[in-house]
């Protein structure tokens, strides 16, 4: 079975034990991604969001024959204590979603037989659940970080792959001057 893996953020330039190639092809999905979850470090990353602006993904391909090796991988790098946030489909999976069916497209036009995903939602007001923060409360939250937290979001932002273009990364760009890293 030839499983692809798509990603976006820091498995992309930090994939530590990620089980997969190290080379990433940048014709992945184009998905509407957005800084809308705060992680326990204090960065915000990047997520699927549906009302997000598109970016083309990236993607490689996992040295893993069986779809739950690959997806314990990817749980195991992304942190994550459990399989339930990894997103998974094979050619002869029905797409329950819009944006599984964008995958689902992609994984069709591919010459894979499955792939997998990181499928964290937004998450940043305690209180609201799955939604994304508004641009002026990301960037007062960012801008009010301290210390290596600061240098940790900075990182994040400044490494996403200069083809992820979001809203908030232009905003980002402009206000707090974390333009791309080469």
């Amino acid at each position: 079975m030839k499983i692809a893996c798509i990603g976006w953020g820091s498995l992309i330039w930090d994939p530590r034990e990620f089980n997969a190639e190290k080379a990433w092809k940048e014709d992945g999905p184009v998905l509407p991604l957005e800084f809308a979850r705060k992680s326990s470090d204090g960065r915000l990353t990047l997520v699927i969001y549906p009302d997000a602006k598109q970016s083309k993904t990236y993607w490689t391909i996992m040295h893993a024959n069986e779809l739950l090796d690959a997806k314990t991988s990817l749980a195991k790098r992304e942190g994550c204590p459990t399989l339930r946030p990894i997103g998974c489909l094979e050619r002869t999976t029905l797409p329950i979603d819009a944006i599984q069916k964008i995958i689902h497209e992609w994984l069709i036009a591919s010459n894979c037989d499955a792939v997998i995903w990181t499928n964290l939602s937004a998450k940043f007001y305690e209180d609201k659940g799955t939604q994304a923060p508004s641009l002026k409360d990301a960037l007062e939250y960012l801008a009010g970080l301290k210390d290596d937290a600061y240098i940790k979001a900075e990182e994040y932002v400044r490494k996403a792959p200069p083809n992820i273009r979001t809203y908030f990364r232009e905003k980002f760009e402009q206000k707090l001057g974390w333009l791309p890293m080469d």
